[in-house]
């Protein structure tokens, strides 16, 4: 089975929204630490809050000890307690609580706080059945990528959580906590989290990223040119500089029409170039602005039947 627990409980809602969800490896990434653990005890300290002792079974990430100890809200003491009763086993990410404080200081005098930044999941209970690994349906999602063919996989099994989790870490000891939005393509995926608008998985910035972003830069697919325009854009080197200048003069492009002034106007945009370009600029690097827009068509409006 497959447990998620998000520390923000978010409610659906009706109206259409963006979405953008953690892969498992932008929650590795940017997680303080990683553990496999056990509840030894759930306390209420000042104002309701909730601090819980882990005693550690497996460390992913983070510092070696024994036991962690991180604070919550009240509404973590129930679910707490019930995991601490059946000695469940948990996939915790945690995040120092003064990197989430304006002030640098500890929120609340806790180090750790669970890791969030509003989207599910921080907490993935692992139960182990005779049958195999099972899934309980949630609102909560988790998603790997394949660095390979920068497609994404639901996974449904707690054991295939972990092993992800663990092999990232293992893999990827220092990479930074810089992400980045990838749009959403899969049919399924898409499906699955779409909300009535956009809807992007969060991927980290590493070096996997950079040689899937060099690899699709000369693709034969507009989309895939588009998007290593984008992903370059959040590596500073002087191979991506390079790979840059020469999306100046890509092609991609999408179109979109409307009513302008009585006219149907059909205008084309330059995806890639502008993704190049943007990044080119606020790295203050010196380039002559490309052609960003063209009018593909433009006729009477409305058109004579």
């Amino acid at each position: 089975m497959l447990v998620l627990m998000s520390h923000a409980f978010l409610a659906r809602s009706t109206r259409a929204r963006i979405v953008s969800r953690d892969t498992i490896e932008a929650l590795v990434a940017r997680s303080d630490a990683v553990i496999v653990a056990r509840i030894n005890s759930v306390d209420t300290v000042v104002e309701g809050r909730v601090i819980v002792t882990l005693d550690v079974d497996e460390l992913l990430k983070g510092e070696d000890l024994r036991q962690y100890i991180f604070g919550a809200d009240q509404e973590m003491k129930v679910l707490a307690n019930d995991w601490k009763a059946r000695k469940a086993k948990l996939l915790v990410f945690l995040a120092k609580s003064q990197r989430r404080s304006n002030s640098g200081e500890f929120q609340n005098g806790f180090k750790y706080v669970l890791e969030s930044n509003g989207n599910p999941p921080t907490i993935v209970e692992l139960i182990d059945r005779a049958a195999g690994w099972e899934c309980k349906v949630t609102e909560s999602y988790m998603f790997t990528m394949d660095y390979k063919t920068g497609e994404f996989t639901e996974m449904l099994k707690a054991g295939d959580v972990a092993a992800a989790a663990r092999s990232y870490a293992k893999a990827n000891a220092s990479v930074s906590d810089e992400s980045y939005q990838m749009p959403i393509s899969q049919d399924a995926i898409h499906a699955r989290i779409f909300e009535g608008s956009s809807c992007s998985l969060v991927i980290p910035v590493d070096e996997a990223l950079r040689k899937l972003a060099v690899q699709w830069a000369t693709s034969l697919i507009d989309g895939r040119r588009i998007l290593a325009a984008g992903m370059l854009g959040h590596i500073r080197t002087d191979e991506s500089i390079a790979i840059l200048k020469t999306l100046l003069k890509d092609n991609a492009h999408i179109a979109g029409g409307g009513v302008k002034g009585g006219r149907y106007v059909v205008e084309r945009v330059y995806e890639a170039r502008w993704a190049a370009w943007n990044a080119l600029t606020r790295w203050g690097v010196k380039v002559e602005r490309p052609i960003l827009f063209e009018i593909e068509s433009d006729e009477p409006w409305p058109r004579e039947k």
